[in-house]
């Protein structure tokens, strides 16, 4: 692994060039991506324009999210079959605090007005999440219980990867909201500020988001065609559960009721 400070430049020449298995496919999939990017939710808040009770609705499921993820990489650790495949699946667990309170997203959540309980009680509450949380989070267990790491990455890293900067292929989801709530909703600049700078500036996001696609490229130089399908397939299925994420906290309504069906 290269030095922090080598770490962005790496990323960057990786996505100028379309070098490595992953940026192919973030490539060739780049039309989905671009419909990430232009969700009303992420629009709508970049101008001011998003209620602020579906942001609110999105940073609750989002804490249920990061709890799951957390988990799936245990269970992905307890399957690995190597050392290096071990290693990433507990870097990924280190990525958040067991008290997601103590998150910069955490922070974020409780500075737009989640209250600190609401968030601890999210992880008590089996009705809690939305069937298309539920979905995507149950979706990314199976594969980090049951698949080898290269494949279990590939069904999450479009979450950490269209959060990142725009040079080395993200989206700036992160910095799009945390600057819109700081300009447009009175959010502590400070607390927004971070949240971007962990997505943006952070070396250890980059050197994360290194690791996370080196481990699908390796295990792709070695797998049949029958294996580079399903790694297509769950990089592309991750992109999907993505829009989705953002699109049922657009269309959730926390003040009436939720409809059978609604969602998904």
């Amino acid at each position: 692994m290269a030095k922090n400070s080598d770490v962005k430049k790496i990323l960057i020449e990786e996505w100028e060039n379309r070098s490595t298995f992953v940026d192919k496919l973030r490539d060739k999939y780049d039309n989905l991506w671009q419909r990430l990017e232009n969700h009303p939710f992420l629009v709508e808040i970049a101008k001011g324009k998003l209620p602020m009770k579906k942001f609110l609705a999105y940073g609750k499921e989002n804490q249920y999210y990061i709890s799951e993820l957390r988990a799936a990489a245990g269970a992905g650790a307890m399957r690995a079959t190597s050392d290096s495949e071990r290693q990433i699946m507990i870097a990924i667990q280190q990525l958040f605090p067991i008290d997601l309170a103590d998150y910069s997203f955490g922070q974020l959540a409780i500075a737009a007005g989640i209250p600190e309980k609401e968030i601890k009680a999210i992880l008590d509450d089996p009705d809690f999440p939305l069937p298309a949380t539920r979905a995507y989070t149950d979706y990314m267990f199976k594969e980090f219980a049951t698949k080898p790491a290269g494949v279990a990455i590939a069904s999450w890293i479009t979450c950490p990867w269209s959060y990142s900067a725009k040079e080395i292929g993200g989206l700036s989801c992160a910095k799009t909201f945390s600057q819109a709530l700081a300009k447009h909703y009175g959010l502590d600049k400070k607390v927004a500020d971070k949240y971007t700078y962990d997505y943006e500036d952070w070396d250890k996001h980059n050197m994360g988001i290194k690791a996370l696609k080196d481990t699908v490229n390796n295990f792709a130089k070695d797998a049949s065609p029958s294996m580079l399908r399903i790694l297509e397939s769950n990089f592309r299925r991750d992109i999907e559960f993505e829009y989705m994420f953002w699109d049922m906290a657009y269309r959730h309504d926390p003040d009436k009721k939720r409809k059978f069906g609604d969602y998904f």
